[in-house]
């Protein structure tokens, strides 16, 4: 008598990850090159998520033309801009990255800014490309957003209110909270889950009452 032969479940490795820097520039610029980043453990399944934030010198509308990590070519997962005032942006952009603990960071705008800020994140064994994406531009900013079991939700955001303005993240766990420049400042978070989440609601919720503002989410599943 021949025996069936037992068939385990596949095992999932859930996402990990871990904030490894920010940074800002005051500089009048369409590029900005934000040199010798921490970018965390090289490993053969990190990724790069890179939250960036922008406020267009013209206040007319600006978008990133390209980003780069360590010189590697990094694509948009969601972009936010405010809701009333052009120019003014949150962003999240990945990258595959196996090798090297820093490098430069280059970020091009196609037209000039008054200032920029990054935030990034070395995210583990995560799927290719994100799984869902949201944004929103009110105060406070709210987005519902999806994330498949054993994966992880980051977001990104800025705002323009008081001097010093800061934020409060819900359902997501802040990872830096920085003044960019004057009244703007950027900040980020992330949270990974067991759990499947649906339509899951986060928020960033400014300390101050602002004027400009935007909240970049995006989603991944474990690979």
């Amino acid at each position: 008598m021949s025996l069936m032969p037992i068939y385990s479940p596949l095992k999932v490795t859930p996402v990990t990850a871990s904030f490894t820097a920010s940074a800002v520039s005051t500089t009048n610029a369409t590029a900005y090159t934000f040199s010798s980043q921490a970018l965390g453990t090289a490993s053969s399944t990190r990724m790069i998520v890179i939250g960036i934030c922008g406020s267009s010198n013209s206040g007319s509308a600006s978008t990133i033309n390209s980003v780069t990590v360590a010189g590697v070519s990094a694509t948009k997962a969601k972009e936010q801009g405010d809701g009333t005032e052009a120019g003014y942006s949150s962003d999240l952009w990945y990258v595959a990255l196996a090798s090297g603990t820093s490098g430069d960071v280059v970020v091009t705008f196609d037209a000039t800014q008054a200032r920029a800020g990054i935030g990034l994140t070395a995210v583990f064994d995560a799927s290719s490309s994100p799984s869902a994406t949201a944004g929103n531009s009110d105060d406070p900013m709210v987005a519902t957003i999806s994330c498949p079991a054993n994966g992880i939700i980051l977001g990104s955001c800025t705002m323009n209110g008081s001097a010093g303005i800061t934020t409060a993240w819900t359902n997501l766990t802040e990872k830096y909270d920085q003044v960019v420049e004057g009244s703007q400042s950027q900040s980020g978070a992330f949270a990974t889950f067991a759990a499947a989440q649906t339509d899951l609601s986060i928020t960033s919720d400014p300390s101050s009452a602002a004027s400009r503002k935007a909240m970049a989410l995006a989603a991944w599943g474990p690979a």
